[in-house]
């Protein structure tokens, strides 16, 4: 698979700003206390926080979202230890530990492929077939442990119900680690014709939970520069929903992580530069 190079798109949220009247306060009316304003449920802290702005869905859908994972494999003296994931049934997101015997090495990096099936052989797995980017990033967390996301994107509906493998591999050590596990993440997908603004039909695009995808015939990397930076999603009342997009093209496909992912049903329809759709 080519490198994968993401760019940052932020989507702002338009709104209008009321004016404000001009009239003097009535000073009994100013001296009673505010009404308390309605408070919601907050969302539980995920690991994933640091990556994903979670608070556009609720605490049902982020638990349908999520999947407790929690298995361990010790090489040489270091530990793997898998804890939970994030994602739909395009996307993967993986929230994994290297637990070293003593200080961890920040120098060590590792390399992660979603395999279809059990793997026995980590040299004959095959890597699930039709994923859009794959990447690995890390940070030091505790003075013995490196927590790294690995993260999968798949152009269409590939994950949700079949057996895959997460092999982790450190290239200098010559370590390979094998974790199966069946998906349970669940999220919502729909799909929308792309128009030109005569009503012809220019392409499509779908979007899942994390992960939005376009094709339009004849695009190049260019085009979708520029397209990505009119890019907007909408809801019912027409306004642009917060976004954060991570994004890159391979050819006439175009696929963006959604790092603020909105609520089953919140977006309405995508704007690209003279193209819309409306998701169904």
């Amino acid at each position: 698979m080519k490198p994968v190079r993401l760019f940052v798109l932020s989507l702002a949220l338009m709104g209008l700003l009321a004016a404000c009247g001009g009239e003097e306060a009535d000073p009994q009316s100013a001296a009673e206390p505010a009404p308390e304003p309605a408070t919601t449920e907050a969302i539980q802290e995920t690991p994933f926080d640091t990556y994903f702005d979670l608070s556009g869905l609720d605490q049902e859908a982020l638990d349908r979202a999520m999947q407790t994972i929690d298995q361990e494999s010790t090489l040489e003296d270091i530990t793997v230890h898998v804890r939970q994931t994030l994602g739909d049934s395009r996307s993967l997101y993986i929230i994994f530990d290297v637990i070293y015997p003593g200080e961890a090495d920040p120098a060590e990096y590792f390399t992660a492929r979603l395999a279809s099936g059990a793997v026995s052989d980590p040299s004959q797995a095959e890597d699930l077939p039709g994923q859009a980017s794959s990447s690995v990033n890390g940070a030091q967390t505790q003075s013995d442990t490196m927590t790294y996301l690995a993260a999968f994107d798949f152009w269409e509906p590939t994950l949700t119900g079949q057996t895959v493998s997460l092999l982790i591999e450190s290239p200098a050590g010559g370590r390979t680690y094998a974790f199966t596990w069946t998906p349970e993440n669940e999220g919502f997908f729909a799909q929308a014709s792309l128009t030109d603004q005569a009503g012809n039909t220019v392409g499509s695009a779908a979007l899942s939970s994390f992960l939005l995808t376009l094709e339009i015939p004849g695009m190049d990397g260019d085009q979708w520069f520029s397209l990505a930076n009119t890019l907007a999603l909408l809801g019912a009342d027409g306004t642009a929903l917060p976004a954060s997009l991570g994004w890159d093209a391979d050819g006439s496909r175009f696929f963006a992580q959604v790092y603020t992912p909105a609520a089953a049903g919140s977006v309405q329809t995508i704007q690209a530069g003279d193209y819309t759709g409306a998701f169904q």
